[in-house]
């Protein structure tokens, strides 16, 4: 008999996860997410300054080296960034892709989403917290099938970078989901 080991399925992997840099033209009439500064700006990264940028080329060594990016490709992103002073916490993912332990490289499209070269933005993060989250069909929200009330709805909005209208846009009902945490946040009673 055949037996998988045991880390093929309960060790935490490395795993990129992108991130974009616009709305879904439902949301927003596509508007910029600020994502990445929000997630910067969570991490207490200073991300308009040279350090930035050289820690940038240095994220995307082997990008560059493969002519997937360039030097201007990368200063270009980074010129593009804009001032915000809220933070992005966790991300909301759709299935149960990720577990605990799990290590994230966050990157984010060059160009069009799955039609473009990546940039990784910052270095790995850990997730620190990987809860259960399912729209139903009435349009609430359930952590660990526990209905959230209407500030703790707030709360998570804020956290994960947008609004409420933006967050129920984003999603259609009925949605299993994770909220993917690489931060301390919880929400628990």
């Amino acid at each position: 008999m055949h037996h998988l080991p045991i880390c093929s399925y309960l060790c935490p992997v490395k795993k990129e996860i992108t991130f974009s840099r616009v709305f879904p033209e439902k949301n927003s009439e596509g508007g910029a997410t600020l994502f990445v500064e929000k997630i910067l700006n969570g991490l207490g990264v200073k991300y308009q300054s040279e350090s930035y940028f050289q820690q940038l080329l240095t994220l995307n060594e082997q990008a560059l080296s493969r002519h997937a990016l360039t030097v201007s490709d990368l200063e270009r992103f980074w010129t593009s960034l804009q001032s915000t002073a809220d933070v992005k916490l966790h991300t909301i993912r759709r299935l149960h892709r990720f577990q605990v332990g799990d290590v994230l490289t966050p990157s984010v499209y060059l160009g069009a989403p799955n039609q473009s070269n990546t940039i990784i933005f910052w270095e790995d993060v850990e997730v620190m917290y990987c809860p259960n989250l399912q729209l139903d069909e009435a349009l609430q929200w359930h952590l660990h099938h526990r209905r959230l009330g209407e500030q703790e709805l707030l709360t998570l909005a804020k956290n994960d970078g947008v609004s409420l209208q933006e967050l129920s846009l984003w999603f259609n009902a009925p949605t299993q989901a994770q909220l993917v945490c690489w931060s301390m946040v919880r929400y628990e009673r």
